[in-house]
C-alpha cells in the first residue's frame, strides 16, 4: 500500500525580519478530507518566511483533535517525514497544529482545520486533477486525472464535466506506472475562465469521489453558445415574438429551440452564462415595463427587477473572475450600478456611478489580462474617455484616455495582437478611425486606420481569418462591405465582400474555437445568409433563411457597445 504523502512545508511568504518574530500558520491541512475510519490521512502545517531576508525555521510541530494530541503526531521535526494518522470515531475532527519555535522564531499555534471522517470503511482515492492546454487559445485541452489509493491501483472511470457540460463520459481508468492509474479527456475548451470536474466511479476497493481543478486560458469566449459544443449560435426574434436560439454548425443551422416568449422588437436582450453550465443564458428588459427577466437555458427563469425602477440593463459580463455572468445597470437618474451574480442570485449590489452624473459605461473589456472586465467610460456631457481597471466592483485604477471636446467615440473593443489584453478602436466626428493596442491603461501604439470623410466605418470586429487575432468589417455610407484581416494594427489583407446599393447587412460576426469565423447577414427582405472564411477567402455562401422569413437575426453578444 501506498500512502500519497505531502511533507511538512515551510511556505515561502514575503516578511520583514526581526529577532523573536512571530509567523501566523494559518489553518492545519488533513489530506484526504472526507476520509473513512482507519484510513491513512496525513495532517500538516506551515511555517512562513522570507528566505532572502530570514533563516529557515526550525524546531518541530504538534498536532491536535479537539485539544487532545494526536498520538502519532508529537513533536514532528519540519525537516523529517510527514504525519501520518489513523481516525477511529467518526463526525468532525477539528485539528490544530502548534509549532515549536526555535532560536529565532516564537512558537505559533495555527487556525483550526475541520476534517470529516465517515462512519464507512470504504477507503477514500487520492485524485489528482489537472489540465494542459496544447495550443494558444483552448481549441486543444485536456483534461486529466491521476489516481491511487491505499489498496491497489484504483479502476472504474472518469466522467469529465466542463462546468454542467459532459466532455466525456466513463473514461475507463489505465494504468499509469505501478502506484498509479490515470485517465484523460481532450476537447475544445476556448478561452476564459474554465472550471473542471471529474466524477470517479467507485470500484470494489474504492468509494466514488470527485475533484475538480480551474483553468484560465488568455481572453474571453464572448459569444452565445446554446449547445456547449464550441460554435457560436445565432439569436432571432419571430414576428410572434419568441426569441429563439438557432444552433449552428459552422453555417449550418442543426436545431433550433425557443428560449423566449412574447417579446416586442424593443426589447433588451442580451446573453452571458449565468450559472457557469458553458451554455448561455438570456437576460430580457420589456421595452412595455422595465422588468428584467433572466432566462437559463436549463428552464428557469427569474425576475431580477419589476416594473417601473428607472433602471435599464445595459452590459452583461463577468466582472469578477469567476466565470459567471454579472450586470451592469445605469438609472434613468445617470446612476450606475453593478450586480455580481450567482445565476439569479445578486451576490454583491454596488454603486459605480452617483445620480446626476453624465457618465455611463460605453464598452466592457479585459484591458490588463486579469480574466475580469473592465469599463470603458463616456461623459454624454462633455466627451471625455476614461477607463477603470476592475476586480469586481473595486476599481484598482483609472485614467482619462481622451479629454472633454476631442470628437472622438470608443466604439468597439478588440484584440489585435491576442495577447490576452483588450485594445480599443475609435471613431472620430469626422469619420477618421483609429486602433490603439492597449497594456492596462498605457497605449502601447497608436494608429490611423481610415482617414476623413470616407464614408467607411467599422460594422463588426470578429475573428474571421485566425481564432487569434481580430479582425474589422467595414461598411460605406454608400452600402457597400469589406473585410480587414488583420496582423496587429497592420493590414494582412483586405477584400471587397459587398458592393454599393445592396440590400445586405453584416449582422454578426460569429467564431469558433479553434478554426477561422464566419459572417452573417441580414437582408431588407429579411433572408439570413452566412459566409464562411477559411483564412482570408470567404469559402461558402449559405442562406439558412429565405426572402420573407418571420424571423430576424437579433445581436446579444455580451460585448456589443452601445452607440454613441
Amino acid at each position: 500500500m501506498l500512502a500519497r504523502l505531502i511533507a511538512i512545508t515551510a511556505t515561502l511568504l514575503a516578511g520583514a525580519a526581526y529577532a523573536g518574530v512571530d509567523r501566523p500558520l494559518g489553518n492545519a491541512f488533513a489530506y484526504p478530507n472526507p476520509t473513512a475510519l482507519g484510513q491513512k490521512t496525513q495532517l500538516s502545517a506551515s511555517v512562513p518566511y522570507n528566505p532572502d531576508t530570514d533563516p529557515k525555521p526550525t524546531g518541530t510541530m504538534s498536532f491536535f483533535d479537539g485539544g487532545a494530541p494526536v498520538a502519532d503526531c508529537q513533536a514532528i521535526a519540519l525537516s523529517g517525514p510527514a504525519c501520518v494518522t489513523t481516525f477511529s470515531t467518526a463526525g468532525t475532527h477539528v485539528i490544530t497544529a502548534q509549532y515549536s519555535g526555535d532560536s529565532y522564531y516564537n512558537p505559533a499555534t495555527s487556525g483550526p482545520y475541520n476534517e470529516t471522517v465517515d462512519a464507512s470503511t470504504a477507503l477514500y482515492p487520492y485524485m489528482s486533477p489537472g489540465a494542459e492546454v496544447h495550443d494558444d487559445y483552448g481549441a486543444d485541452t485536456e483534461a486529466l486525472v491521476n489516481m491511487h489509493g491505499d489498496n491497489g491501483l484504483p479502476t472504474g472511470t472518469i466522467t469529465f464535466y466542463e462546468g454542467l457540460v459532459v466532455r466525456c463520459a466513463d473514461v475507463p481508468l489505465q494504468p499509469l506506472d505501478s502506484s498509479q492509474s490515470t485517465a484523460h479527456c481532450r476537447f475544445p475548451a476556448g478561452k476564459g475562465y474554465h472550471r473542471f470536474s471529474f466524477g470517479y466511479s467507485g470500484d470494489g476497493t474504492y468509494r466514488a469521489a470527485s475533484a475538480t481543478w480551474n483553468q484560465t486560458i488568455p481572453g474571453f469566449k464572448n459569444y452565445s453558445d446554446f449547445g456547449g459544443t464550441g460554435y457560436e449560435d445565432a439569436v432571432v426574434r419571430g414576428d410572434n415574438g419568441d426569441v429563439q436560439a438557432w444552433l449552428m454548425d459552422r453555417v449550418e443551422v442543426t436545431s433550433t429551440t425557443t428560449l423566449i416568449t412574447g417579446t416586442s422588437p424593443n426589447d433588451v436582450i442580451k446573453a452571458g452564462d449565468f450559472n457557469y453550465d458553458r451554455v448561455t443564458d438570456l437576460v430580457r428588459q420589456s421595452a412595455a415595463d422595465g422588468s428584467v427577466t433572466l432566462y437559463l437555458t436549463n428552464g428557469a427563469s427569474s425576475t431580477l427587477r419589476g416594473p417601473g425602477t428607472g433602471w435599464h440593463l445595459t452590459h452583461v459580463a463577468d466582472f469578477n473572475g469567476d466565470g459567471k455572468a454579472d450586470i451592469l445597470w445605469r438609472h434613468d437618474d445617470g446612476a450606475v450600478q453593478m450586480w455580481l451574480m450567482d445565476g439569479a442570485t445578486v451576490l454583491q449590489s454596488s454603486a459605480l456611478m452617483p445620480g446626476g452624473s453624465a457618465w455611463r459605461v460605453q464598452l466592457v473589456g479585459d484591458f490588463n489580462g486579469d480574466m475580469r472586465n473592465d469599463l470603458v467610460w463616456r461623459n454624454d456631457a462633455d466627451g471625455s474617455v476614461g477607463l477603470w481597471l476592475m476586480d469586481g466592483a473595486t476599481r484598482l485604477e483609472r485614467k482619462t484616455l481622451m479629454g472633454p471636446g476631442t470628437g472622438w467615440t470608443a466604439t468597439h473593443v478588440a484584440d489585435f495582437d491576442y495577447d490576452g489584453m483588450a485594445d480599443l478602436l475609435w471613431r472620430h466626428a469626422d469619420g477618421t478611425v483609429g486602433a490603439w493596442r492597449m497594456n492596462g491603461t498605457t497605449v502601447v501604439e497608436r494608429r490611423t486606420l481610415m482617414g476623413p470623410g470616407t464614408g467607411w466605418s467599422v460594422a463588426l470586429v470578429g475573428e474571421l481569418h485566425s481564432p487569434a487575432k481580430s479582425d474589422l468589417v467595414w461598411r460605406n455610407s454608400d452600402g457597400s462591405v469589406g473585410a480587414w484581416f488583420m496582423n496587429g494594427l497592420d493590414v494582412a489583407s483586405r477584400t471587397s465582400l459587398m458592393g454599393p446599393n445592396t440590400a445586405w447587412m453584416p449582422a454578426a460576426a460569429m467564431s469558433f474555437i479553434a478554426e477561422n469565423g464566419y459572417l452573417a447577414w441580414t437582408s431588407a427582405d429579411r433572408s439570413v445568409g452566412m459566409w464562411d472564411f477559411n483564412r482570408m477567402q470567404v469559402v461558402w455562401r449559405k442562406t439558412d433563411q429565405p426572402p420573407g422569413s418571420p424571423y430576424i437575426l437579433i445581436t446579444s453578444d455580451v460585448q456589443t457597445p452601445i452607440a454613441p
